[in-house]
């Protein structure tokens, strides 16, 4: 019966409860309120304290990785340094070995390069001189040959003004004889051409006369087949008038029957 009573005292409004019932449900409603700001406090300190737990754990964790890719990555770094030094050091050796073969064949070359030099300049030496003696030679061959070439171009000469000379005299020569000759077939060919005409009026007479000839023969001929013409139409007209008068005397006679 306190119970119920005092839940209808809970639900009931203040304005209808007196003034002590009035506190006493607000102290009761305060006492449930910080029950359960309490309660949700002590939660959320029970999930906080499992969070720093579990972020300790977390950190702890990173810690041992960081720590751990760290020794590894100082590892590595270590090996990675040791194999670099030594291929530096490789490297280093092949390149003083290098260097000191190219510093023996430079020395070679040089000792080459001066014998050589020394083997080239005696030769151009060698050939300067038979250059030399070469050249005087050809100047003295050009000299000689020029003296020569004079010597022939003036007897090129002499022989030249001959030869015209004689040309001169044949071509005057040829040209009477081809001036004379011409005038010879000149005349003959006025010979020939009165020859011709001569011959070609004759041809023409002879022509005319057997034209004439022709036409006599065919002026004759042509009078006796007009003869012979009126002589056939003659007896063809006689050949009718009697097969006319036979035809006369059969139809006289068949009328008669």
């Amino acid at each position: 019966g306190d119970s119920s009573g005092g839940a209808l005292t809970l639900m009931a409004s203040p304005e209808q409860l007196p003034t002590q019932d009035f506190e006493e449900l607000m102290r009761e409603r305060t006492r449930i309120r910080k029950e359960k700001e309490e309660y949700s406090v002590a939660d959320l300190r029970v999930k906080v304290q499992h969070l720093e737990n579990g972020l300790s754990g977390e950190v702890k964790r990173r810690v041992d990785a960081i720590h751990k890719l760290r020794q590894s990555m100082e590892d590595r770094f270590s090996d990675l340094q040791t194999k670099l030094e030594l291929m530096l050091q490789n490297k280093t050796q092949q390149l003083q070995n290098h260097l000191s073969e190219l510093e023996e064949r430079i020395v070679n070359l040089e000792v080459t390069t001066e014998e050589h030099y020394m083997v080239e300049l005696s030769t151009v030496e060698e050939r300067s001189q038979q250059l030399e003696t070469t050249l005087t030679k050809i100047q003295h061959d050009m000299d000689h040959e020029k003296k020569a070439r004079l010597v022939r171009e003036g007897r090129f000469l002499k022989q030249l003004e001959e030869h015209q000379t004689l040309l001169h005299s044949r071509y005057a020569e040829e040209q009477k004889i081809r001036i004379e000759q011409v005038s010879e077939l000149q005349q003959m060919m006025h010979q020939q051409q009165a020859v011709w005409n001569q011959q070609e009026v004759a041809w023409r007479q002879h022509i005319e006369e057997e034209l004439q000839m022709l036409r006599d023969d065919l002026e004759t001929e042509i009078h006796v087949r007009k003869k012979d013409d009126d002589d056939l139409v003659e007896a063809l007209n006689q050949t009718t008038s009697q097969l006319q008068h036979s035809l006369n005397i059969l139809n006289g006679e068949e009328e008669e029957d």
